[in-house]
């Protein structure tokens, strides 16, 4: 009740299955110190994530690599820009809008989730550095 939307998905405790620990429990990326607590309380009886972290972090972990996603359009010919600049805190979630602008000839159709993500990418090295994790609906809006 202290930090309210730090929960992001957990167990229905009115389920009437026979739950078994350890459960599962996933927490906002900025809910690091709810993680702490409960790791601190409960231990090995739950299998705690950060967005999609583990915590505790294990000594050696992997991160996911995201698939490669190609673009059917040139990217000289369609453009997407923000309206304003944007400043995202660290483990937060930033919603705008953005303009996509199609220079090309022929029509282009974007297709939806009612949502376009972004991926944070280091403008020195032209890596990825942050992008979204996790579910969605899978509406399709164009």
């Amino acid at each position: 009740m202290e930090q309210p939307g730090a929960l992001q998905t957990y167990p229905d405790p009115r389920s009437h299955s026979d739950q078994q620990p350890p459960f599962w429990i996933q927490f906002q990326p900025w809910a690091v110190d709810v993680a702490a607590h409960l790791y601190r309380q409960f231990g090995d009886e739950l299998d705690l994530r950060v967005r999609i972290l583990p915590y505790p972090m294990p000594e050696v972990f992997e991160l996911p690599t995201p698939p490669e996603q190609g673009s059917a359009v040139r990217s000289d010919e369609f453009v997407a820009s923000l309206d304003q600049p944007v400043e995202v805190e660290s483990g937060h979630t930033v919603r705008t809008s953005v303009a996509i602008k199609n220079r090309g000839s022929g029509d282009v159709e974007v297709n939806t989730s009612g949502w376009v993500k972004a991926t944070v990418v280091d403008p020195v090295t032209n890596r990825a550095v942050s992008a979204f994790a996790g579910a969605e609906r899978a509406v399709l809006v164009r």
